[in-house]
C-alpha cells in the first residue's frame, strides 16, 4: 500500500548516497528527488531522470532567509517551497517532504521496532490526519528519540515536526529562514491555531544532523549558536537560547499550544478495534551476525588472505611484534617506514617488503593515506592496515580467549566483509574488551589497530590533528557506509604508550589530537585524563548511525558442497 499524496526528497551533493531514495525504492514508494541545476547530471548517473525535478532559480532568488545579511547560503528552504508549489499545481491536498538522509522507516508496536518494507505506514499517517479539519503538519518521530523499552503514546500533539513531513497545501504559510525552518513552520502553524501530529508508532531512522557530508552540512558548519539564535529572533515569545551539553541550543516552550484541540471532520466515524492495513511481522533475512557465527564455526577452513597487508612502523626496526606473528604464518606484508628509518629496517627485512615514504615526521594520518594509495594503485579492492605492536591474534570460544592462526582470522574477516556492498571498514576487538562482548560482531562502531579498508571510498582519507582512527570511522559512517567490528576475533597488543617509537608521543600531542577530534565532531566527545594519560571517552554518537549491511550472498560450505542461505 502506497501513500496517496506525492513524496518529495530534497537533496544536495548526495547523489552517491541517496539514503532516503534507496529506502523508498526498497519499499516500492514512488517519489521525486529535487536537486539544484548544477547537480542534475550527477544525479542522473544514479537515478532515472523521470524521478528528478530541477529546482527553478526563482525559488532561490525569492527566498526569505529571515536575516537580511551578506551570507549567500539559502539552505533547503527554496527547494521546500518548490515542492509545495509543485504539489499544488498537480492538484494535491497534501504532500510529503523528506530529507535525503533517512536510512529506513520503522513501526513501533509492543516494544518492537520493525523495519517496514512498503509504504503502508505513510498511508496510515495520511488516513489519520485526513480525519481532522486542522492537522496541518504531521510526521514520524526519530528512531533514536523513542526507546523500544519506553511506554509512549501512539502520537504526540502540537510539537515540532522535522525531516519527514506531511503538509496540508492550503495553509497560509511557506518556508523561510536559513536554519531550523521546520521548527519555525511548526510554530507558525501552532500559533495560527492549527495542530501538528508527531507519530511515535511510526519512526524514521535518520542520520544525525551534521554527521554526513552534503545536504545542509555547510550551513551548520559554523556551529549551533547562529541557527539557534535565528529561531529565538523568529519566536522570542516561546523560544530562548540555552547552553547544554557544551554547546548552544534553542529551547522551545510548546505549552501555550496544549489547548489547540483536534477537530474531527463531520461525518467521520472511527471504527473500534485495530486495523493492521495488511501489515505482518516477519523474521529478518540472515544478516552479518548469523553469517559470522557460521564462519567462526568453521574458521579453520579459511586459509587464504587475498588483500595486501600494510604495517605502518616508526623507529621499531628491532622491536617488531606484528611481523613476527605474520612471519610464523608465511603471510606477505609491507612495512611502511619513513626515509630516516629506511636503512635500519633494511637490516632486518628484505627491500621488497619495505615501502619507503617520501617524507619524515608527517604523522600517522600521512602514512595511512599512503597505504591506501599504494593498495589502490595495485588494483586491490580492499587492504589491511595493522599496527606494528600486535603480539597475537585470538578467537573467543566458550567464554575463553584462545590463540588462533592469523591466516584463519584475516581470511574469515575478508570473506564476511566482502559479502556486503556497503561496509567501509572492518576491525578486530582488543582482548581487553572481549569479556563484555556477547555477539559475534558489532555494527557501526569504531575500527582501530587491525582494520580491513574498503578502497571504494576513494574520497575518504585519514586527517591530521585528530584521533585518526576514530575520525575515519565516523567519516565512513557519515558517508552512509557501515563498519563491522568482530567481537570474537581479537588482537592482543600492548598499550600505545608502553613501547618506544610508533605513536608514543607526549601528553600535549595526545591532547591536541583529542581537541582536534572535538572540533571535527562538535558536541560528540569528552576528554579526560585516566591513569596519567589523555583519553577520549566513549561517545553515544555511534548509536546514531542506523544503516545496516546490504545484499548478503549465499554462504557456501565448500568442504562438503552443502549450501545454506
Amino acid at each position: 500500500m502506497n501513500p496517496a499524496y506525492p513524496v518529495y526528497i530534497i537533496s544536495k551533493s548526495r547523489y552517491e548516497i541517496r539514503q532516503t531514495s534507496d529506502a523508498l525504492e526498497r519499499m516500492g514508494v514512488p517519489h521525486y528527488l529535487v536537486v539544484e541545476e548544477q547537480e542534475f547530471n550527477n544525479y542522473t548517473n544514479y537515478v532515472n531522470k523521470s524521478k528528478i525535478l530541477v529546482l527553478p532559480k526563482k525559488y532561490l532568488d525569492d527566498y526569505d532567509t529571515f536575516w537580511q545579511d551578506d551570507d549567500p547560503k539559502k539552505g533547503s528552504g527554496p527547494a521546500r517551497n518548490f515542492c509545495w508549489e509543485h504539489s499544488l499545481q498537480e492538484g494535491f491536498k497534501r504532500h510529503w517532504l523528506m530529507d535525503d538522509n533517512i536510512e529506513a522507516f520503522h513501526r513501533l508496536n509492543r516494544n518492537i521496532k520493525a523495519v517496514v518494507d512498503s509504504g503502508t505506514i505513510l498511508k496510515i499517517m495520511e488516513d489519520f490526519v485526513d480525519r481532522y479539519e486542522n492537522v496541518f503538519i504531521a510526521g514520524p518521530n526519530y528512531y533514536s528519540f523513542v526507546k523500544s523499552t519506553d511506554s509512549v503514546p501512539a502520537f504526540k500533539k502540537n510539537t515540532r515536526i522535522y525531516s519527514c513531513l506531511l503538509i496540508q497545501n492550503d495553509i497560509p504559510y511557506r518556508w523561510r529562514g536559513r536554519y531550523n525552518e521546520d521548527v519555525d513552520l511548526s510554530l507558525r502553524v501552532l500559533k495560527g491555531g492549527g495542530c501538528t501530529i508527531q507519530f511515535n508508532a511510526f519512526l524514521q531512522g535518520k542520520v544525525t544532523t551534521q554527521r554526513m557530508k552534503g545536504g545542509n552540512s555547510e550551513i551548520y558548519a559554523g556551529g549551533t549558536k547562529r541557527k539557534s539564535r535565528m529561531l529565538v529572533d523568529m519566536h522570542p515569545d516561546v523560544t530562548k537560547l540555552v547552553w547544554r551539553f557544551s554547546r548552544w541550543h534553542h529551547h522551545v516552550d510548546y505549552r501555550p499550544f496544549e489547548g489547540n484541540n483536534l477537530i474531527k471532520k463531520s461525518g467521520i466515524e472511527i471504527p473500534r478495534g485495530v486495523k493492521e492495513y495488511g501489515m505482518k511481522l516477519s523474521k529478518k533475512p540472515e544478516g552479518p551476525e548469523r553469517l559470522a557465527g557460521k564462519v567462526f564455526s568453521m574458521i579453520d577452513s579459511f586459509r587464504s588472505v587475498k588483500f595486501p597487508i600494510y604495517i605502518p612502523s616508526k623507529q621499531r626496526s628491532n622491536l617488531q611484534q606484528t611481523t613476527g606473528v605474520l612471519d610464523k604464518n608465511n603471510l606477505a606484508y609491507y612495512l611502511v617506514v619513513e626515509p630516516q628509518d629506511y636503512e635500519d629496517y633494511l637490516q632486518h627485512y628484505p627491500d621488497h617488503q619495505i615501502i619507503r615514504l617520501e617524507k619524515n615526521n608527517q604523522g600517522i594520518f600521512y602514512v595511512r593515506n599512503k597505504c591506501k594509495e599504494h593498495s589502490k594503485a595495485t588494483g586491490a579492492a580492499y587492504h589491511w592496515q595493522i599496527d606494528d605492536n600486535i603480539k597475537d591474534f585470538c578467537i573467543r570460544k566458550n567464554d575463553k580467549t584462545v590463540g588462533q592462526d592469523v591466516t584463519n582470522i584475516l581470511s574469515s574477516v575478508e570473506y564476511i566483509m566482502t559479502q556486503f556492498t556497503n561496509v567501509g571498514i572492518s576491525g578486530l576487538t582488543h582482548t581487553a574488551f572481549a569479556f563484555s562482548k556477547k555477539t559475534h560482531l558489532s555494527i557501526n562502531r569504531q575500527a582501530y589497530s587491525c582494520v580491513l579498508v574498503n578502497n571504494e571510498l576513494g574520497d575518504l582519507y585519514w586527517r591530521d590533528n585528530v584521533v585518526e582512527d576514530t575520525d575515519y570511522s565516523l567519516q565512513v559512517l557519515s558517508s552512509g557506509y557501515c563498519t563491522l567490528i568482530f567481537n570474537k576475533l581479537m588482537i592482543a597488543k600492548g598499550a600505545a604508550s608502553k613501547n618506544s617509537g610508533g605513536n608514543s608521543n607526549s601528553d600535549e600531542w595526545r591532547m591536541n589530537r583529542a581537541v582536534g577530534l572535538q572540533k571535527k565532531w562538535p558536541d560528540t566527545f569528552k576528554i579526560k585524563k585516566r591513569a596519567g594519560l589523555v583519553r577520549v571517552l566513549p561517545s553515544r554518537v555511534w548509536g546514531t548511525f542506523l544503516q545496516t549491511p546490504k545484499k548478503i550472498v549465499s554462504f557456501r560450505r565448500k568442504s562438503d558442497g552443502n549450501t545454506s542461505d
